[in-house]
């Protein structure tokens, strides 16, 4: 068991480590301690926004979607869990039918978009992959259909829960209040200095690399847990 237990201890410092070095990458390479960060245009999320109607968006909300309406399967529904690790994940299986879909079709969820908690776990994010399908978001999510003429979508993700200005920024927004929130007025204002699309282009490989290696902690986090679980059973 301590065998196991060294191992496990291990990959979590991997895991840990990854994260550090990706986020020190983020701030040398595309972030404010890049040289040129000053000279780098400052836009807002709403001017990163697709010109598109409802690029920036969030709901169902109230009656719209009442939890009885989730069935077995038909159109799957995006929430926290799907954002909450910084990066997408299939969590838990919602849909809905599609007739209702019909009804809800303007909150429908696209590739490449970016989606936000803004509930419950705030300011956690990720970027919706190619393979999704027809999805639509719960009321706890924001969702950003983004201009990639302007910008990456992973690294305005990134951004969302890591640029030390903009977590300023949410900060100032939410000081008094009882509770941490997000909302679409917040989002819509956040500002960052901008790099050029081909450093932000390069960062989306750095973070495609670290999802990779993510993915493989994660499956020998899961197996030892398994180990584990069999020597404790055995002892029964």
């Amino acid at each position: 068991m301590e065998h196991l237990e060294s191992l496990e201890y291990n990959i979590q410092q991997q895991i840990y480590d990854l994260n550090v070095m990706v986020k020190s990458y983020f701030l040398d390479k595309v972030g404010p301690n890049h040289t040129q960060y000053s000279t780098w245009p400052i836009y807002k999320i709403e001017e990163l926004a697709s010109q598109t109607k409802g690029s920036i968006r969030s709901g169902p909300f109230g009656s719209n979607l009442k939890h009885s309406e989730f069935t077995d399967e038909g159109i799957f529904v995006l929430g926290i869990d799907n954002a909450v690790q910084n990066t997408f994940a299939i969590g838990k299986e919602r849909y809905i039918s599609n007739e209702k879909y019909k009804e809800l079709k303007r909150y429908t969820v696209y590739p490449n978009d970016v989606i936000i908690t803004i509930m419950g776990t705030t300011g956690r994010s990720a970027v919706v992959p190619d393979t999704i399908g027809t999805t639509i978001t719960t009321k706890h999510l924001a969702t950003l259909t983004l201009n990639q003429n302007l910008c990456v979508s992973e690294y305005i993700s990134y951004c969302i829960h890591s640029h030390p200005e903009i977590l300023y920024q949410i900060q100032l927004k939410n000081k008094g209040a009882i509770m941490d929130g997000l909302n679409l007025g917040i989002i819509k204002n956040l500002q960052l200095h901008l790099p050029p699309i081909s450093l932000q282009k390069q960062f989306k490989k750095v973070l495609k690399l670290k999802d990779s290696m993510l993915a493989k902690y994660r499956e020998q986090l899961k197996e030892i847990q398994l180990l584990k679980q069999k020597v404790v059973n055995s002892h029964f």
